[in-house]
C-alpha cells in the first residue's frame, strides 16, 4: 500500500492554446469533460487505499470545464493542498469566486544564455507563481520561481506515486508513462 499519493486529474481534454510541449495531447477539438461523480468515485478509490497529499487539476483548459468550481471544492475536501494548472491567468487574476490565492503555472519559451540556467535539452520552462485575487490596483507582483522541464525519458517510475486521472477516464500511474490511444 502506498502511504502517500500525489494525484493529477484532467477534467477536460479542450485546449484553445495547442501547446507543442504539452503531456495531455488536449487541442481545441477537445469535448472529453469527466464529472464531478466520476471524479469522487476516483478520490473515493484512491483516498481509501493512500493518503492523497496533493490533487492538481489540470486539463486541456480546466477551467473551461463548466463545473470548475464545483470541482475545486470536491478536491478541497480530500486535501487543503490543491493545484491548478490553468495558462488563463488573466481570467484567474479578476476572478475571486474561485479561491483566495491559488498557485499558477505559465509555459514560455526562454533563450538559453540569460541569467536562467537552462539545460541544453530544455527549450521550456515552467514559471511558478502565486497569484493574489482581487482588485487589480491591490495586487503585489509574485516572486517568480524557475524550473526546468524534467524530460520524459529520464524519469524512473518504478516506484512513482503519482496517479493521473486522464479525461478519457482513463486512470494511470505517473505522469511520464501516460498512455493515450
Amino acid at each position: 500500500m502506498v502511504t502517500n499519493m500525489e494525484v493529477t486529474i484532467e477534467i477536460t481534454n479542450y485546449c484553445p492554446n495547442e501547446c507543442d510541449y504539452c503531456s495531455t495531447h488536449a487541442s481545441r477539438r477537445g469535448h472529453l469533460k469527466v464529472t464531478q461523480e466520476e471524479i469522487n468515485i476516483f478520490l473515493n478509490k484512491t483516498s481509501s487505499e493512500s493518503d492523497i497529499t496533493r490533487i492538481n487539476i489540470s486539463g486541456g483548459e480546466p477551467l473551461s470545464h463548466p463545473d470548475f468550481y464545483e470541482i475545486l471544492c470536491l478536491c478541497k475536501s480530500y486535501t487543503k493542498n490543491v493545484w491548478v494548472y490553468t495558462n488563463a491567468i488573466t481570467h484567474i487574476i479578476y476572478n475571486t469566486d474561485i479561491v483566495k490565492e491559488i498557485k499558477v503555472e505559465a509555459n514560455v519559451c526562454l533563450t538559453p544564455g540569460r541569467e536562467v540556467y537552462i539545460p541544453e535539452n530544455a527549450d521550456k520552462v515552467h514559471l511558478l507563481q502565486l497569484v493574489k485575487q482581487g482588485r487589480a490596483k491591490d495586487m503585489v507582483p509574485a516572486n517568480i520561481k524557475v524550473s526546468g522541464n524534467i524530460p520524459r525519458n529520464d524519469c524512473s517510475c518504478d516506484n512513482c506515486k503519482h496517479l493521473v486521472l486522464q479525461a478519457n477516464r482513463k486512470s494511470v500511474l505517473a505522469p511520464c508513462r501516460k498512455d493515450y490511444e
